[in-house]
């Protein structure tokens, strides 16, 4: 998707829309727009389930500023409060629809109020206004800690300091919940291999900890590229929901300071590929694979080397290649950067 023309257009346009928030994707979704506004939430659609077929939904969520952005945003959550609300004052102000164009030119006799409506005269400043405001201080990705002791050293640990303001900075990993059959019990999807261990958390930070002592959460479970939070007896997610997702979102920007239970097991890169990778293919990939009477199975995962056999009718099957590569290894390599490679053998 990202070497595609619609791309390409999208990154011609950027520095036009860089400073509203906006991200080559966004531009792709404005640019579709100009036929029908409507287009803008489908066309993003389309965007993500090129860019995870797995599951497109959580991953429009959570998309993050690519590298080739032209501020310092790489890494930032995309949809932000501030660069959402810029979205909805552009859409506000610019028409941006052409049979609207047209009618308005035939009711008012002239031009001039299309091509102003149609055109980013208005939209731009109003969007930008909004932008610029919601986003200070800018705390999209970035929150501030002030430092308690007398050396300066950042609480809570694993932050950067800031030798301006003596504060440390923080970063906020974007986090999404997904349910269980257990209501009591939501799955918080995290990045792979955040945390150092998976099973029981035995300590975590402050705000997190506090939850867990005051009972509010009964458990809380780290579980592969995710956390499971059990609420404890008498409370309910739509009252308890805001404060347990903005506690995990601290507690998630220091990962040093989480601690597993005596029952917990430490977990290194290896161990997050391949929980990663067994995930993929018990998802609907396998599901599509298993369709046409086909199986992929994980085998090994050593020094980031993912080794996978294609089982079944995808045994002699000539697109089993193109599977494994342009889905299975497309899919895990954007949950897990590490990823040396993806490697096919026969049993």
């Amino acid at each position: 998707m990202d070497n595609s023309w619609a791309a390409k257009g999208g990154k011609v346009v950027q520095p036009v829309f860089e400073p509203l928030g906006f991200d080559w994707r966004i531009n792709v979704a404005t640019l579709s727009s100009l036929a029908a506004r409507e287009t803008f939430v489908a066309t993003l659609g389309q965007i993500a389930a090129a860019e995870d077929p797995e599951d497109p939904g959580a991953h429009l969520a959570t998309m993050t500023y690519q590298k080739d952005t032209l501020t310092n945003k790489a890494g930032d959550q995309l949809f932000n409060p501030a660069t959402v609300i810029a979205v909805l004052v552009f859409f506000v102000y610019a028409l941006q629809c052409m049979a609207t164009a047209g009618a308005m030119r035939r009711e008012t006799g002239t031009w001039k109020w299309p091509i102003i409506a149609f055109t980013t005269c208005s939209s731009w400043p109003g969007s930008w206004r909004q932008s610029a405001a919601h986003s200070w201080p800018p705390s999209c990705r970035w929150r501030a800690a002030r430092t308690n002791d007398q050396h300066g050293a950042p609480v809570g640990g694993g932050g950067a300091q800031d030798s301006r303001r003596g504060e440390a900075v923080v970063p906020v990993v974007p986090t999404h919940p997904t349910t269980t059959p257990d209501p009591d019990v939501l799955r918080w999807v995290i990045p792979d291999g955040l945390l150092p261990f998976t099973g029981e958390v035995a300590q975590a930070p402050t705000l997190l900890q506090k939850l867990m002592d005051d009972g509010t959460l009964r458990s809380v479970r780290v579980d592969g590229g995710g956390v499971l939070t059990l609420l404890g007896a008498g409370h309910d997610w739509r009252t308890e929901g805001a404060r347990v997702r903005s506690a995990l979102v601290d507690a998630l920007g220091a990962p040093k300071s989480w601690k597993g239970a005596s029952s917990a097991h430490a977990s290194g890169p290896d161990d997050a590929l391949e929980a990663a990778a067994r995930q993929i293919a018990g998802g609907s990939l396998g599901t599509f694979v298993n369709s046409h009477g086909g199986a992929l199975v994980v085998q090994s995962v050593r020094d980031g080397v993912v080794e996978i056999a294609m089982e079944g009718a995808c045994d002699h099957c000539p697109a089993a290649e193109i599977t494994m590569h342009a889905r299975f290894e497309h899919l895990l390599r954007r949950r897990c950067p590490w990823l040396v490679e993806v490697r096919r053998v026969d049993e």
